[in-house]
């Protein structure tokens, strides 16, 4: 039978057409899956760049961050000279000899507010304020007042200075060089003996938000013996700010502390002195006060008085402890947990 080639290229019209119609189909529906495919990797890129973000910034929290501190103490500072003082025929003083010693460590945190907070603090007590309060006697209260008020005015200077001027490492170094120039030239016009000046820092621990530092000091310029003291930097490390008294304590709270201060000190003295009724303290509790010097260890507070403070020289510094139990009605809750 004869084939009917109009009808069969109709057909292969028909069919290719059909394809045709499939093949377009697909076409057209392969870029929106392509453009939904490149929808979701941007959404997933966008959601991966902001967790880098967000560990790019905890990471940045976390270096100048100084919960668990790791503190070093550096000597940045140790020099020591004899000289040779000549026979001085008129005053009639024989050779001698003087020795001049300083040395200065410093705490190095490496976390840079902390380390300014500190050095700032170490550097101002370079900076002694003379008492200007009038050497005689009988002095009125109106002398006092203004000796007083000069005092602050001086004190409040310096710290405006050093806000403006925070130290670096290399300012304390050259301060504690020029004292150091200073006592060998004093000591070779003055024939002083002995000029000997140490500061030696500490880290005594961290509680939480809270970290305590120390600058324990010993000077000695000849006689009997020499004196020693201390210096305290409680540290704020949430809130970046030194725990001063005042922050210390509720509102109105002070006298109450005193209070409960003078009977540690009577304890203490009676510890002594084999609480000996007739051996009185060393001061009334008329004259005791609070000392700003103070520092958190364990659970407890301890308030540091140098020698002659409460006691005599022989009887060296005095930490009278106060548990938070103690201090639980007292404390700002802030510095108890």
């Amino acid at each position: 039978m004869k084939k009917s080639y109009p009808a069969l290229l109709i057909a292969a019209v028909l069919a290719l057409s059909a394809c045709n119609e499939q093949e377009s189909s697909g076409l057209s529906e392969k870029p929106n899956q392509a453009d939904q495919t490149t929808l979701k990797l941007k959404e997933e890129l966008n959601t991966s760049r902001a967790e880098i973000d967000s560990l790019k910034a905890q990471l940045a929290e976390k270096q100048d961050s100084p919960l668990g501190l790791l503190v070093n103490i550096e000597k940045v500072f140790d020099k020591s000279v004899s000289l040779n003082l000549p026979e001085d025929k008129a005053e009639e003083l024989p050779a001698s000899e003087a020795n001049v010693e300083y040395s200065l460590s410093l705490p190095v945190t490496q976390v840079q507010w902390l380390d300014q907070l500190l050095w700032t603090e170490i550097i101002k007590s370079f900076y002694f304020i003379e008492d200007q309060t009038p050497n005689e006697e009988n002095v009125s209260e109106e002398a006092l007042r203004k000796a007083a008020q000069a005092q602050e005015v001086e004190r409040k200077a310096k710290d405006a200075h050093f806000a403006k001027n925070p130290p670096q490492k290399d300012d304390l170094i050259k301060e504690i060089e020029k004292w150091f120039e200073q006592a060998k030239s004093t000591a070779e016009k003055e024939r002083i003996p002995a000029d000997v000046y140490h500061i030696e820092s500490a880290f005594l621990g961290q509680r939480n938000n809270i970290a305590s530092f120390a600058q324990y000091v010993d000077v000695y310029t000849g006689g009997a013996h020499g004196m020693n003291w201390a210096t305290f930097q409680n540290v704020d490390l949430k809130n970046r700010k030194l725990i001063r008294l005042q922050d210390l304590l509720k509102p109105n709270q002070r006298e109450a502390l005193k209070e409960k201060l003078w009977h540690a000190y009577e304890y203490e003295w009676g510890r002594l002195t084999a609480f000996d009724q007739e051996n009185p303290t060393f001061v009334s509790q008329e004259d005791f006060d609070i000392s700003d010097d103070f520092y958190f260890l364990g659970d407890s507070i301890y308030f540091f008085y140098p020698p002659y403070a409460l006691g005599p020289y022989v009887m060296g510094s005095f930490e009278l402890r106060m548990s938070f139990e103690e201090l639980k009605e007292l404390m700002h809750p802030d510095y108890l947990n």
